[in-house]
Formats: structure tokens, sequence, C-alpha cells
């Protein structure tokens, strides 16, 4: 009975509410006709599908397919859509000139013209490569690239809205089938949307790290190399000379943008629908020169050979998509200040001045204006940068070094009270007498008062110095302005370190000669701590980059002519003084001589 109330089921399901068959749909179709021959249904429109055939002949093409009575209908071929060779695409606007692969649908080369490389020639930022996996490949859940990178893709270039190119890249076929579609905005802004047939847990593939740095740029360790990302209102950046153990994942819903960046360029991305990660993972290079003989990501930096240590690192970035889409924006190009902010992402956050940001954006803006309207050269400029600065700061060095000097004249008399509770410091057992303590310190301020001196007024305006020679350090370790900037003779960049240290060299001379003219106490251990800072900045600054150390050197040397100022200025006084004592002697001896005589 149960057999028999199933069939009964099944017949009046089939008999009376079975939906009837369509013909074949257009796609189908378009397939059929291309499996025949035509070119023209081979060809894929900008969607990556074959182009739509009018009614009529749908209606031919599906009639021919009918089968007749008897025969049984063949299993329709899978749609094929790809290209029989390999191409390049070419994209040129006034800033920048980019080139993508059919192969792939992979960006193989991205030049900027207004920036140049060690050679004079357009700055790369994809980065040269012995390998496939090229910018905007896909990638698995383990970032082993994927099959289909190795298709050639059918292209279909058009223009949309506003002038944009549009590039569209097709495939469907043995490897799987996958689309990709980029739009060239005028503003700078690549669009994309990419989609795989792949299921989830497939991503696309930037990086690893941008341009192509030097050995040289390598060795400083100003040159930051690594990543940056808005997570919300909070920007997180990540070294990849420390992150080299382990990626960095964050849900692609909180991230506002992430971008792989150096001290100059950066390659920024702003995830919209379908992506469900951003993964930041550290890459060895396979080289120590920075090029990339071969990619093996880091899982653990435990792991590492001794070899493996000293090759060059680099960050990668993955968009990891939800499902079988996903879209977003990128733009690829130099960090200038202003035309990140010209954006409306907040990219020019990847600009990093530290905490005195505030402080150096103003400078940066003075050092542009003297270079385009008093002296068209970077380094001359930052000379007269650091004199304007001085003479700004003028009044609090004035008020520091008059309280150097006054604490000078006092400092005799602050040993003479030291050296009084010297032995009462400490009781028989040797522990700290608080009262003797606080005794000795009332007296040393009651000799401030009476002297009308404050002690901390020699410290205070030097502290209100240090935010602006902090932000102006940090403005020219990583201004793009100086990058290849010529000063004088050897000096051909000023973004890089010295070559023949004659610049750190002749920086410590002035830092000893400052060091020796400064007033400092009697305390012998005292003056031989300041006589050490001189060999110290010379350790520091030999690898500093040449326009930072032209910074210091311009600072030394007028420092040194402030103090030999305030010296001078100060025998002149001291002169009129003993004169004028002088006078009064004389004058007093003279009295002296006629009141004995009188008497």
């Amino acid at each position: 009975m149960a057999v028999l109330l199933s069939w009964a089921v099944v017949f009046a399901w089939t008999t009376f509410f079975s939906p009837k068959h369509e013909p074949a749909p257009t796609e189908e179709v378009g397939s059929v006709a291309s499996e025949a021959g035509g070119e023209e249904a081979s060809t894929p429109s900008a969607s990556g599908r074959p182009p739509a055939m009018d009614k009529a002949e749908a209606a031919e093409q599906a009639a021919a397919v009918v089968p007749t009575e008897g025969e049984t209908e063949a299993p329709a071929e899978p749609e094929r859509i790809g290209a029989a060779e390999e191409s390049v695409e070419t994209i040129e606007d006034a800033r920048f000139v980019a080139e993508i692969s059919n192969r792939g649908g992979q960006v193989v080369s991205f030049r900027l013209k207004a920036h140049l490389d060690a050679d004079d020639r357009p700055m790369e930022l994809v980065r040269r490569r012995k390998g496939d996996l090229y910018p905007f490949g896909l990638v698995d859940g383990k970032s082993d690239a994927l099959a289909v990178n190795d298709a050639l893709f059918a292209v279909d270039r058009s223009t949309g809205e506003d002038g944009a190119t549009v590039l569209a890249f097709s495939y469907a076929g043995e490897l799987g089938r996958a689309q990709k579609r980029f739009v060239f905005k005028k503003d700078g802004l690549i669009d994309f949307d990419i989609s795989y047939d792949g299921g989830d847990g497939w991503g696309v593939f930037l990086g690893p790290g941008v341009a192509n740095p030097s050995a040289l740029e390598l060795s400083q360790q100003q040159f930051w190399r690594g990543g940056v990302y808005k997570s919300g209102d909070d920007l997180e950046r990540l070294n990849v000379r420390k992150k080299s153990t382990a990626e960095v994942r964050v849900a692609g819903r909180s991230v506002r943008w992430a971008a792989l960046d150096d001290r100059y360029f950066l390659t920024a991305v702003v995830p919209a629908a379908g992506v469900d990660e951003v993964v930041f993972e550290p890459v060895i290079l396979g080289s120590a020169d920075g090029s990339m003989e071969s990619m093996q990501v880091v899982e653990d930096g435990s792991e590492l050979t001794d070899e493996e240590k000293e090759e060059a690192k680099a960050l990668a970035m993955v968009l990891v998509a939800g499902g079988d889409r996903l879209e977003g924006k990128t733009y690829w190009g130099a960090k200038v200040y202003d035309e990140l902010a010209a954006l409306p992402y907040g990219f020019q956050q990847s600009v990093d001045y530290g905490w005195f940001t505030f402080l150096a954006r103003p400078l940066q803006l003075a050092l542009q204006f003297i270079y385009k309207n008093v002296v068209h050269n970077y380094g001359w400029a930052i000379v007269l940068m650091t004199i304007l600065i001085k003479l700004l700061l003028l009044p609090l060095t004035h008020q520091s070094m008059v309280s150097s000097q006054k604490m000078q004249l006092l400092n005799p008399k602050i040993q003479a009270i030291r050296a009084k509770y010297r032995g009462k410091l400490k009781d028989k057992q040797g522990r700290p007498n608080v009262e003797a303590q606080r005794e000795m310190q009332n007296e040393i301020m009651g000799l401030y008062r009476a002297e009308g001196v404050n002690p901390a007024s020699g410290c205070l305006p030097m502290l209100l110095q240090i935010p602006v020679f902090f932000a102006f350090y940090r403005l020219l370790g990583g201004a793009i302005e100086l990058r290849h900037a010529p000063w004088i003779g050897w000096i051909q960049d000023l973004s890089l370190m010295d070559p023949h240290y004659v610049l750190p060299v002749v920086m410590f001379g002035t830092q000893f000669v400052q060091q020796l003219r400064m007033p400092m106490g009697t305390d012998p251990m005292q003056r031989r701590l300041f006589l050490m800072m001189p060999f110290i900045f010379l350790f520091v600054f030999l690898k500093f980059p040449a326009g930072l150390v032209l910074y210091w050197l311009t600072n030394n040397v007028f420092s040194i002519l402030q103090q030999e100022v305030y010296k001078l200025l100060k025998a002149k006084r001291e002169a009129a003084a003993m004169a004028g004592a002088g006078k009064g002697g004389n004058k007093s001896e003279g009295k002296g001589k006629k009141r004995s005589a009188n008497s």
C-alpha cells in the first residue's frame, strides 16, 4: 500500500503540478553557438559573458538542438570563456602607467611618473619577482596560488562614466570560473569587482611589500616597511622587522582601509561588499637585497634558520572573500600628504610624524614655502628652516642661557652647603638621615631665593623646545620631498645616509665644541658625562639620512654662535662693571686724601 500511494503521489504531481519545459536560456544557446565556431559568440562582453543573440537567431539555434523522436538529448558542454594568447593591457594617465596581464588578470606593473628610482626610471611599485603570483592574483585559504591564475582571461576594454577606463577580465574553463573588473578613475582611485566560483576561503593577494627598495635602504633603521590599517577610529601599524612570527587578521567589516607601505609609498585598499577578513602575512623574499627570489609565508619565527633570518622580509595582504564575490577600491601612489588628504578616506594618516604631527605639518608647509619661493634646493631650505626655528625660540634660549650662567656662579656656594651636610646625610648604620637631607635642601632653596634664581628656569625652556625638535626630526625622516633631493657635492640624496660619513664627523666636531663652550658645574663626573654626549651622537647619526644630519649640524653651529655672543656680552658687562668700580674707587680715594689734608 505504501508503494502504491507513493506512485499515486508521483503520478498526480507529474500530471497536474509539474512545471512545463521551457526553451534553453540564452546563455546555453550562446555556448552552443560558441562551440559551432562563431567568432562573435566567443568574444566576451564587459560583464564576461557572450553577447546575447536576437530572438530569431536564438529560436533557430534552439530548434537546431531539439532532439528528434527516439533520440537522447546530449549533455550541454560547459561554457568556455578565455583568450588564445597572452596579452598585457596598459592604462596610462598623467600620474601613472599600469599594466595588467590577461594571465590571471594580475597587475604586473604600476609605475609612477613623478617619482624616479635609483636608475632615474619611473618608480615601480610592483616588486620584482620570480613567479606567477602578482597583485590581484587569487589564493586559497593557505595563501597558495590558485590554478586559475595561469588561465588566459578574455579582455573587454571600455570607457565608463566621467571618462574612466574599464577593464573586464573573464575566464571559464577547466581551471574554474572567474571574473575581474577594474575601473580606473580620474581621482587616482581604482574600483575592483572580483568573483570566483571556488567556494568560501579564497582571497585576493596584494604585495608583498611595495616598490623595490635598494640594499642600502633596507640597511637603514629609519627605513620603515610594513603595513597599516584603520579599524574604527584606531590606526594600527605593523612593522615587518618586529612582526615576523605570525599573521594579523582583522574582520573586514571593521576595516575602513588597509595598506602595505614603506617610508615613501603605499598600496591602499578600501574593502567593500564581500570582504570577510583582511590578513597581513609576513613573507620571506629569499634574498638579502629585497628582490623576490621566492615567497615563503612565515608561520613561526622560531623555526627560521639563521640564513632565513638574514633574508629580507615584507608583508603581504590578502582580502579573504566571504562568498563568491568581493568588491573594493584601491590606491597606489606616493605618500604625499596633500595628495592623500584630497581623497576621502584619510590615507594621509599613513604619513607617520609621530606624536608631534600637529607641529610637523606646519613645519612641512614652511619648508615647502622656502623651497618654492626662496631657494630651490632642499638642503639649503633645511639650513634656512633650522635658523628660522632657532630665531623663533631665541627668547626661550636666552632665558635658559641666563639661568645657566647664574647657576654657574652659585655652584661654589651650593657645593659648600652640600659639603657641610655630607657627613650628616647618613647615620652610623648607613641609613639615610631624612631630617639632615631636608635641612640641606631648605638651605639650598634659601640660597636660590636670596639670589633670585629659579633652578627650573634653565630646564623649562629646553623642555618646550623638545617637541619642535622632534617634530622637525620626524618630518625630515619621512618627508618624500627629500627623496632623491640633492644638496651639494657628494650629497645627492638627502633621504639617504652620507656615503662618506663627512656630515656626521663634522657634526661630531661641532657637538664637541658646543659641549666645551657650555657652562658646566665643577663636578668632574658631570663634565665627563657631558663630554661623552658628542660620541653618542656620532654613533647614532652615522647612518641617519643626510637631511637629518644637516639639520642637527646647522643647529649646533647656530648654538655655538649664540654661546659666543653671550660670552662676548658677558665680558663687556664685566669690563663695564670693573671700570665703574675703578672710577668709584678713585673718587673715594681722592676724597680721603682731601679730608686728610684738611684735617
